[in-house]
């Protein structure tokens, strides 16, 4: 409902109105205790506004004091001189021979039914349009009644709706109440009489008495102030005359609007900005929100949610705010480890609401200390939302209310609404709060975290309780799933980057030497004199490319995009930039060599790892030629017309690996191979058969452990019925074995997918195996597809279905980076599954596939398309990965590797530059840290626990730290950490992801 106050005087003019003895309100039940809980908005207004307009200065004045409640079953039977209001809620209660009678007597009576279209005002001044047109009768309650402003009958108003609704709480929770009638209606009478003479000032103090006694009344029974929340939700369509409206309301509130939104308020609405702006810096309103533009980060990363809460920082300070103190979204783009990243941005709360689609879990209480799986907590506001512009929402506010401070440590009710979108009963309750507190303080969202207490204890939330139907929700269901799939692809192509880049950089940039300011540094306040000058190089500085990069790649994620060729664009870039870096990379690495020319003989590869653990590359030479022996050469042998190399390469290390140029290459002794014609691929870890009659994975064993690990299929999946699903028989044309030498296996089945005995596809799928490879890699191969029934995915789809041996095991998702259990139902899972089975570790790497469902206790599905297109798929599986997310992030990486030219003498080599003792921690490179000069001082780090184990974890460095701790985004420290000889030591917990600065030793 839209309204604002009108700003003329009373609609009608009144000199004397007919003797009134006393009004009543008629409810069911005894006193309070029909009084309704909840109702639909028309019976509300008809409730409400028939209660307030008894409350006229003038009605107060000539019936001496408030207004009665009496039951509808049993009314006084005396009702002459009385004005008698029946909303429609209460009609039905009313005995109809009463109401007859009461209207047949030959005194004066006036009887209302409110009607649900009148607003209070209105219903007000009906009801002295009626008793005027009654005429004189009796003595006149004042002959200088005259216009009364509407200020001041809001004022009345406003008291006559906390005395219902303080009664309301105290009686209903207690039974009783404990205000002295008499003298409140002393008071309420005589206020009256002072609005009616005109005297203001006498009006106002007999008013604030009235309230007084209400507060003291609630005060009685609780000591404790409730909070009032109000939101104002803005989006580009009311950004102009709808907000200039709620500008002008004054009084606390907090704006819900993200950077994006004021950028468009910019545009569009100037002079609102320009006000808005004004009422934050004065602290009377307040912004809630931090991010630069809302994205579906639930199925992006943590570090994209780091990326856009930084970036919102600093546009909203260039638009002229502060940046905002409480985190806030409109549409849904929280999971359960959010937090995390939002308490280390100097945030002072948020606000856990489900604004527009899906879900998220309610707290114990409607503030919570939120707390992340690792540990990091935040006050939250997780609580159900009143709609402010709904006359349900006011009926029994202080039933709400009572019902707060009885279980809440800190009572909190929340009102929402759009800009100017209020009801009338909005603003008596903000007329209220400025009286008294007995309905609750009013707060704008910084003040309230600011303010009120603490939660007494941390809460965190079940996973499975953040619940949004992504497919539902896309236009284009399909493009969505290619589009999540892409962006972590490329996601971990730029994370590579960064950190091979942020290693050329360290290395160019040794330590600045000290100077003789730095001889007399101190400490301060816990931090030293080098702390305060060193700061954080923004990614501009040291790589332009990597900047844009990121932020186009963010923005692939939003809904309209051109996301195919923006991503072709970002991809090619890509890999323009990994030439650049590799090359600057191996003048630093292998200085005795350069780097080769496209299509030119070379004599060495330089072979990188962008992750801290240990990575096993494939590279491939002619036949004739070898790679030299040395500890990092696996093994090696022919596959077709090539020869393959496993090399070893250290945790963000890497490996300069020459050519034997002696002679030819030896050739490979003979070993058995890794395929066969019975459809078996094999290697030193796993056996894996394919049933040569469906061309499906049918088991997968471990040599020495009995029992099959894991069987896969694909199908297509229909819902028939009401819960039962019917999924398609694969039926083989051929189980062909395609490559087998001791290096590599390959066996492709093709064949046809049939549901009900019709052909509904058609499938190629490749299974491969590798020597030293804990990971059998599989690619699918769909065609032919014919329309599904739905355009749900949920009920119809094509899949990949997985089968595990015991209904014990524990199935585990990796989302936003942090691992989650996976009992039931739906998931979202970008880049890796797991199957704890106890004994042992299954891993389903994706490859970007991120949307899954949980079947029974046995069997999973991974949706693979679903929109009839011919499409193609790249999945391993993994057993008993010893770094399960490293191990999913190079399965859809690229090899970094460099074709050198040098001579022959120049030898091998093979190091690290940052190493950790931990196999669960992984470590990326954020940025360097420089001084005011912008000479190297440090390097932060960004390190991420991924299988949920808390550890002490050893970190080894290129230079000798200085001093080394964990810090939030904008640098400040958090906790110092130990510094060991070449590095230093932290504890980390489950699921942590944190940032530790590290500052080198001068000249180091």
């Amino acid at each position: 409902m839209f309204w604002s106050p009108p700003r003329s005087g009373s609609l009608i003019s009144m000199n004397a109105l007919p003797h009134v003895r006393c009004s009543y309100f008629l409810l069911p039940g005894n006193e309070l205790d029909g009084y309704p809980r909840y109702l639909e908005s028309d019976l509300a207004e008809s409730l409400l506004s028939g209660w307030l307009a008894l409350w006229h200065p003038g009605l107060l004045a000539a019936s001496g004091g408030a207004p009665q409640w009496v039951s509808a079953e049993n009314p006084p039977e005396d009702v002459a001189d009385c004005i008698l209001v029946i909303p429609p809620f209460s009609q039905p209660h009313v005995h109809s021979e009463w109401l007859a009678r009461a209207e047949d007597t030959q005194d004066s009576i006036c009887v209302v039914r409110p009607v649900s279209s009148q607003s209070w005002l209105q219903a007000q001044d009906a009801l002295l349009e009626q008793l005027l047109r009654q005429g004189e009768r009796g003595d006149a309650a004042t002959d200088a009644i005259g216009s009364i402003e509407i200020a001041v009958r809001e004022r009345f108003a406003a008291l006559g709706y906390a005395f219902l609704q303080i009664e309301l709480m105290t009686r209903q929770m207690r039974y009783t109440s404990n205000l002295d009638r008499h003298l409140f209606d002393q008071q309420v009478s005589q206020a009256a009489a002072a609005a009616l003479a005109g005297e203001a000032e006498s009006m106002q103090q007999l008013l604030q008495s009235c309230f007084d006694s209400l507060g003291q009344e609630r005060d009685h029974y609780y000591s404790l102030d409730a909070n009032i929340l109000d939101i104002t939700l803005l989006a580009p369509t009311t950004l102009k005359s709808s907000l200039a409206t709620q500008l002008g309301f004054g009084g606390a509130t907090s704006y819900l609007c993200s950077a994006q939104l004021l950028e468009k308020m910019q545009q569009v609405a100037p002079e609102n900005l320009v006000t808005l702006r004004d009422k934050v810096q004065s602290g009377e309103s307040a912004v809630v929100g931090g991010l630069a533009a809302e994205r579906p980060h639930p199925l992006m990363t943590s570090a994209a949610l780091a990326r856009e809460l930084e970036r919102g920082h600093h546009r909203y300070q260039q638009l002229g705010f502060p940046p905002a103190r409480v985190f806030g979204r409109f549409s849904f783009g929280l999971v359960s480890d959010s937090i995390a990243e939002i308490a280390r941005h100097d945030f002072l709360g948020a606000l856990l609401i489900a604004w527009s689609e899906g879900e998220y879990p309610r707290g114990s209480q409607s503030k919570i200390q939120w707390e992340s799986s690792d540990g990091t907590y935040l006050s939250a506001v997780a609580t159900d939302v009143l709609d402010a512009a709904d006359a349900s929402s006011y009926v029994s506010f202080g039933w709400q209310v009572g019902e707060a401070l009885d279980h809440e440590h800190v009572p909190t009710i929340v009102l929402a609404h759009w800009p100017g979108h209020v009801c009338p009963y909005w603003h008596l309750l903000r007329i209220v709060a400025a009286h008294t507190p007995a309905l609750g303080v009013w707060h704008q969202a910084q003040r309230y975290f600011e303010e009120t207490d603490l939660p007494y204890h941390q809460e965190r939330l079940s996973p499975h309780a953040f619940r949004y139907n992504w497919l539902a929700a896309a236009e284009n269901p399909a493009d969505l799933a290619r589009r999540v799939a892409q962006y972590h692809r490329l996601h971990v192509r730029c994370q590579s980057l960064q950190n091979l880049a942020l290693l050329e950089w360290m290395l160019s940039n040794r330590p600045a030497p000290p100077d003789s300011a730095d001889e007399h540094s101190t400490e301060a306040n816990g931090q030293t004199s080098d702390d305060a000058v060193v700061q954080a190089m923004p990614m501009e500085g040291w790589s332009d490319v990597l900047a844009s990069a990121w932020e186009r790649l963010d923005g692939l994620m939003d809904e309209g995009e051109e996301w195919v060729s923006l991503a072709s664009q970002i991809e090619e870039e890509l890999l323009d930039y990994t030439q650049v870096v590799l090359q600057r990379l191996a003048s630093r690495l292998a200085p005795k060599y350069s780097a080769a020319a496209a299509g030119e003989r070379w004599q060495a590869e330089l072979l990188l790892n962008p992750r801290n653990a240990p990575l096993r590359i494939r590279t491939r030479t002619s036949p004739e030629h070898s790679f030299t022996a040395g500890t990092w050469r696996f093994s090696e042998g022919l596959v077709g017309h090539h020869r393959y190399t496993n090399v070893d390469v250290p945790g963000l290390g890497f490996v300069v690996a020459p050519l034997d140029t002696s002679g030819p290459a030896e050739v490979p002794r003979k070993e058995p191979v890794l395929a066969d014609e019975t459809g078996l691929l094999r290697n030193e870890f796993f056996e894996a058969q394919i049933d040569p009659r469906r061309g499906h994975l049918r088991s997968v064993h471990v040599p020495g452990r009995r029992g099959n690990r894991i069987s896969a299929m694909v199908a297509r999946r229909d819902l028939k019925g009401k819960d039962q699903f019917v999924h398609s028989e694969m039926i083989a044309d051929s189980v062909a074995l395609r490559t087998s030498s001791p290096m590599a296996g390959l066996i492709r089945a093709t064949g046809e997918l049939r549901l009900d005995g019709h052909p509904c596809g058609r499938f190629e799928i490749d299974y491969e195996v590798w020597r030293g490879s804990r990971v059998l890699e599989i690619v699918v191969r769909l065609s032919d597809l014919q329309p599904l029934s739905t355009r749900d995915p949920w009920k119809s789809a094509y899949v990949l279905r997985l089968a595990w041996a015991t209904e014990a095991a524990i199935l585990r998702t990796f989302q936003c980076d942090r691992r989650h259990s996976w009992p039931r139902g739906r998931a979202v899972s970008p880049l890796l599954l797991e199957i704890d089975e106890a004994e042992y570790r299954t891993h389903l790497l994706t490859g970007g596939l991120a949307f899954h469902r949980r079947e029974d206790l046995r069997f999973s599905e991974t949706i693979l398309c679903f929109d009839g297109d011919a499409c193609e798929f790249r999945l391993g599986i993994g057993i008993d990965l010893p770094r399960p997310m490293q191990a999913a992030q190079d399965f859809v990486d690229a090899r970094y590797a460099l074709p050198l030219q040098g001579p022959a003498e120049a030898g091998d080599a093979v190091g690290w530059v940052i190493a950790a003792d931990s196999k669960h921690v992984g470590i990326d490179l954020q940025s360097p840290l420089v001084d005011a000069d912008n000479r190297a001082r440090g390097i932060r780090l960004v390190l991420s626990e991924h299988q949920g184990k808390s550890a002490n974890v050893r970190v080894r460095l290129p230079y000798p730290p200085a001093s080394a701790a964990r810090v939030d985004y904008h640098g400040k420290v958090l906790n110092r950490l130990s510094v060991i000889d070449d590095g230093f030591s932290i504890p980390i917990r489950a699921n942590e992801r944190c940032l530790v600065d590290v500052l080198w030793q001068r000249g180091g």
